[in-house]
Formats: structure tokens, sequence, C-alpha cells
């Protein structure tokens, strides 16, 4: 393999994993914020993050707690490090 190959190969190999980061965001956001819903989301975000649709559906439900009683829910499953109001 040729200095040149190389080089192309870790250029593909760093956007790839760049490429991977950006589709699995709505994942990441989900299992940082301690989301009760984390798993399906993730499952949302395998299926049909392929589409625009599915991608950004993911992430806006990511985004949003909707038990958050600061948001003015209602707190069915209470988890360690929620803000207690």
């Amino acid at each position: 393999m040729s200095d040149e190959e190389t080089l192309a190969l870790g250029i593909v190999v760093v956007f790839g994993l760049i490429a991977l980061a950006l589709f699995f965001l709505p994942t990441f956001i989900a299992f940082r914020q301690d989301h009760r819903n984390r798993w399906v989301i993730f499952l949302i975000n395998l299926v049909f993050g392929a589409t625009v649709l599915g991608w950004v559906g993911a992430l806006i439900w990511a985004m949003n707690k909707i038990d958050d009683p600061l948001k003015g829910g209602i707190k069915h499953d209470p988890q360690t490090h929620d803000p207690m109001v």
C-alpha cells in the first residue's frame, strides 16, 4: 500500500466515524440525559434514522423529556439525577 492509499483510507475512516457519530446523535443525547425511552429512541434511530424524518423525530424526542416537571409534566417514573421541584 502506498502512502497516498494509506492517507486516503485514513480520511475515509475518519469521515465514516464522524458520519456514524452524527447518525447516532439522537441516541447519544437520549442516553446522556437518561431519557426513560432511550432504548426506543435507539431503535427508531437505528431503523428509521436513514430517513430524514425518522432521524429528526428521534432527535426531537431525545431532546424533550415529556415527564420533566420543569416543563409542566408529571413524574411517573422518577429516575436518579432528575430535578426535584
